[in-house]
């Protein structure tokens, strides 16, 4: 009863694959010096990463006995170059306790680009079923497991990150030792930010530390998510022999039809970390380590489910999805602020054995997140369950 697939071709049915080729490279060059008071390094970075989608094992139905059975559906490629500076100076203030001070400045480069596939991973051919039950019904276009991306979809975005940081690292006393970061960054798709890291550590006893520190965060969309765009194309013939186009699939935030699903420009995370705990030396051969954590996350980004055009949602939407034959649509959206509390703790254990040693390192991480808010746009408010349904929740 599958009407995906050509009893010619597949009489057993067929299971198709996706077998990507992935390239990843990249390559550091840089210059560093150091003496007793400073060091600095400077240094650059190019990493370039693409993976192009073959399909393989498959077929695109709608071509009939002339598909290909292999497919090229596309390519993901990013590339990013950096450019560092950094130094690093021990002051001669204050005289008892020197204050280390380290800074630096960072240009950065990104760009991420969607190729289009060949043309029979994406196409509709328009063929009709042409053996089974189903014989001369519609049939779907484009390669069965991974329909490629059409040149509709095909698209370059870029951007560039101008950041400054410094940290002050100061023994205040002989058992307090404090250290204060910032970093100031300039995107310019989103303008600027100021982040901060303060920790202490205190030395309560020879062999006992306790140690805190409260910082923030900043993560901006990734291009991959602002500009993201895979639809497929399906059509259909009518009764009076017209040709009906259907559309569906993830669109990006700046399309129309997103825009009328409440879509709006994606903002950046922000997040808040605090992070209490401890190290204990209890013998020259044990030491255990236990660090509590809270992580609290605005806007994170998540992609939506399948929104159908229904009766729930705007007017607009619904004629917009009607006219352009968009059976359904995708987009990323700032949707959840999380919370996250939990744990890690270490022991580390060193056994002489003869004249050699033999290290123990145990690790346990324990994180629970929980969703403290939704923000689901108001036009899709009808429907909310199947903007960030239970399972992805």
């Amino acid at each position: 009863m599958d009407n995906r697939t050509i009893r010619a071709i597949y009489p057993d049915g067929f299971l198709p694959k996706i077998a990507p080729k992935q390239q990843d490279i990249f390559t550091t060059l840089g210059y560093r010096e150091q003496s007793d008071s400073y060091s600095y390094d400077i240094s650059n970075t190019i990493g370039y990463n693409k993976m192009d989608i073959y399909v393989e094992d498959s077929l695109n139905t709608s071509l009939g006995l002339n598909t290909p059975t292999d497919f090229n559906s596309g390519k993901l490629s990013f590339w990013q170059n950096t450019l560092n500076a950094d130094a690093t100076r021990l002051l001669a203030w204050p005289a008892d306790n020197p204050l280390n001070l380290a800074y630096g400045a960072e240009y950065r480069h990104e760009e991420a680009r969607i190729g289009a596939g060949e043309w029979a991973s994406w196409v509709d051919g328009l063929t009709p079923i042409i053996d089974g039950p189903n014989r001369g019904g519609d049939t779907v276009g484009g390669a069965q497991l991974y329909p490629g991306f059409s040149p509709a979809n095909a698209n370059q975005s870029s951007r560039n990150i101008v950041a400054i940081y410094t940290e002050a690292n100061h023994q205040i006393t002989q058992k307090l030792e404090t250290s204060i970061s910032l970093r100031n960054e300039h995107y310019s798709d989103f303008g600027n930010t100021l982040n901060g890291k303060l920790s202490m550590n205190y030395m309560l006893a020879d062999s006992f530390n306790i140690r805190t520190s409260v910082s923030t965060g900043y993560r901006a969309p990734s291009l991959q998510q602002m500009s993201y765009y895979r639809t497929a194309t399906s059509y259909k013939v009518e009764t009076n022999g017209s040709v009906t186009a259907q559309e569906n699939g993830t669109f990006p935030v700046s399309n129309e039809v997103a825009r009328l699903l409440g879509a709006q420009d994606l903002n950046p995370e922000e997040s808040q970390r605090t992070n209490i705990g401890f190290t204990w030396q209890t013998t020259n051969a044990l030491q255990m380590n236990l660090d509590f954590f809270q992580i609290n996350i605005d806007d994170r980004i998540i992609l939506s489910g399948d929104i159908n055009n229904t009766t729930m949602i705007p007017d607009a939407a619904q004629d917009y999805m009607r006219t352009n034959n968009i059976s359904f649509a995708r987009y990323f959206l700032n949707g959840v602020d999380t919370r996250s509390l939990g744990f890690d703790a270490s022991v580390k254990y060193r056994a002489y054995v003869d004249q050699d040693t033999l290290d123990f390192h145990a690790q346990w991480h324990h994180q629970q997140t929980n969703i403290k808010s939704l923000h689901i746009p108001s036009q899709l408010a009808p429907i909310a369950n199947q903007v960030f349904d239970r399972s992805e929740q």
